[in-house]
């Protein structure tokens, strides 16, 4: 290389020249060459004919409509409760002799629950028993000497008066001294000791009314302490106040029962209740219903059972945490068999009383809460609709209830959910299959 570098370094300047010349040709010679052939191959390339821009047909499912008479629906969590709760407690301090039943196990009104020990409690029952045997003896002494007195009533007048009339003579005897002094004074000493007689007679006639009420208060008295020892008595034997399952047992065989302290506790078993959170959007709506009488009812499903429910009330409060109120419903006394435990959440479904010309949608059809699509002339018109509720049909399918203004039968709307519905859209009606008597 050097040495060619060095025998053209001794070329004559116009032959370097020459060459830079020719590289320059030949360049721009296979530069055109290239240009000519490109413009060739695109003149021979065949042109495909251009296509119009077509707009998007959106495939639809429709469903014509009918206005319905239909109940409303909604499910939420309900929470068990019991509005009569019992606990049972002694009012005497005695041993527990025996607990007859135990926690979960369902009585009947009356049942002996808890037995405490009576011997204390029998003696205190015979105690009161004699008490009121005396009492009572001593009322019917005092009826008899009552009824005594009022015998010799008419005698003890008969002696006064005799003796007034002895001594009056005996004084017109003596005024005429017919009689000594001796003789009168005599006569004066027995009128006076008949006179004496008569007065007690009458004081104790007048007494026996008071000594037969004071006797007969006595006896009453006697009368409420036999009851109350005998109350006692029975209260050893602690009973179910009302059917019911047990809630919680405290007590044990062997151990002091105090007084106020509880022995156990129960629950009401017609006093049962589903406590149940009421969306907002309806707690008009159920307040309605209760100023109008209307019924509000609901199930729980258990398996093949169903426990039915009705509303009785609402609450007058809103629970931390959430925007609705409580509403509590009652259970019916058919399904008081299939009693859920207390505590326990259940999955409540509530039936609203029917409302009139309703139309009933798959879900699919709602956008955006309150807004469903008609199709006409293969377009979409967007409606708004006011949402009444849900429903749920025989085979367990979800659907919405709504209405609108200028509803009419026959209406044509889309059951599809599309990602970009939007009034004017073209669409292809496709008739929706298998659909209920209120969507037609």
């Amino acid at each position: 290389m050097n040495m060619l570098e060095t025998r053209l370094s001794t070329l004559p300047t116009d032959k370097q020249s020459l060459l830079r010349a020719r590289s320059i040709i030949s360049s721009v010679s296979v530069l055109f060459v290239a240009s000519i052939m490109s413009v060739l191959i695109y003149a021979s390339a065949p042109h495909p004919e251009s296509l119009e821009s077509q707009e998007r047909v959106w495939p639809v499912s429709i469903a014509a409509v009918k206005p319905a008479s239909i109940s409303p629906m909604f499910s939420v969590y309900g929470k068990v409760e019991s509005r009569n709760v019992a606990i049972m407690q002694s009012d005497t301090m005695e041993i527990i002799r025996k607990v007859n039943v135990r926690e979960g196990q369902t009585v009947k009104e009356g049942d002996v629950l808890v037995e405490l020990n009576n011997r204390e409690l029998s003696l205190r029952v015979r105690e009161s028993e004699a008490d009121l045997a005396q009492h009572q003896a001593s009322l019917k002494s005092i009826e008899v000497d009552f009824k005594l007195m009022q015998e010799t009533e008419a005698h003890f007048s008969s002696v006064f008066k005799l003796s007034q009339k002895k001594l009056h003579r005996y004084q017109e005897l003596h005024e005429k001294r017919m009689i000594s002094q001796g003789v009168l004074d005599e006569a004066v000493l027995q009128a006076s000791e008949r006179t004496i007689e008569y007065q007690n007679h009458k004081r104790q006639m007048a007494d026996f009314p008071s000594r037969l009420l004071e006797q007969q208060a006595r006896v009453r008295q006697a009368v409420a302490r036999l009851e109350q020892a005998t109350l006692n008595l029975e209260r050893a034997l602690v009973r179910a106040p009302f059917d019911g399952p047990i809630l919680n047992v405290m007590a044990s065989s062997g151990s002091h029962a105090v007084p106020g302290e509880p022995l156990l506790t129960m629950a009401q078993s017609s006093g049962f209740e589903i406590r149940a959170p009421v969306p907002n959007e309806y707690v008009d709506r159920f307040r309605k219903y209760l100023d109008r009488d209307q019924s509000v009812r609901g199930f729980i499903a258990n398996n093949e059972n169903r426990t039915h429910l009705k509303l009785t009330r609402l609450s007058n409060s809103v629970k931390t945490g959430q925007s609705g109120l409580d509403a509590f419903f009652s259970i019916d006394a058919n399904s008081q068999r299939n009693l859920p435990e207390i505590g326990r959440v259940v999955d409540v479904t509530i039936v609203m009383p029917v409302e009139e010309g309703v139309i009933s949608l798959p879900i699919q059809s709602l956008y955006e809460n309150n807004r469903i699509y008609e199709v006409v002339d293969d377009r979409l018109k967007g409606i708004a609709v006011e949402r009444i509720g849900e429903f749920q049909t025989d085979d367990g399918e979800y659907r919405v209830l709504v209405r609108w203004n200028d509803l009419t039968v026959g209406q044509n709307i889309i059951t599809t959910q599309l990602p970009k519905a939007i009034s004017g859209l073209l669409v292809s009606s496709v008739a929706a299959t298998g659909s209920k008597a209120e969507v037609l």
